[in-house]
């Protein structure tokens, strides 16, 4: 079986912000996509995109984005700082 784990399973590549990118959005820490393929792709998530939350709950790093979306089994919305506006990104990952 194996397959894919944590947000590749859904298309997604993150890295953690860097000092630069923490400084200009006024965050201690902040996730930004890297690549976007498959349901990430689709639901509308882009390279550059800095993910603030999942359903709610910020997320300060890779595996609190994780365990926010394995806790919700099903779809999750994400809410993302594109340029100077914020959006919600719903995905499907069930």
């Amino acid at each position: 079986a194996g397959g894919a784990q944590g947000p590749a399973r859904f298309g997604l590549a993150l890295r953690a912000a860097t000092e630069q990118e923490r400084q200009r959005l006024g965050m201690s820490q902040a996730l930004v996509v890297e690549q976007a393929s498959g349901q990430a792709a689709r639901a509308g998530l882009q390279p550059g995109d800095i993910v603030l939350s999942v359903n709610g709950t910020p997320v300060a790093n890779i595996g609190a984005l994780m365990a926010e979306i394995d806790a919700a089994r099903g779809n999750v919305a994400l809410l993302v700082q594109r340029g100077g506006s914020r959006l919600y990104v719903p995905i499907e990952i069930g």
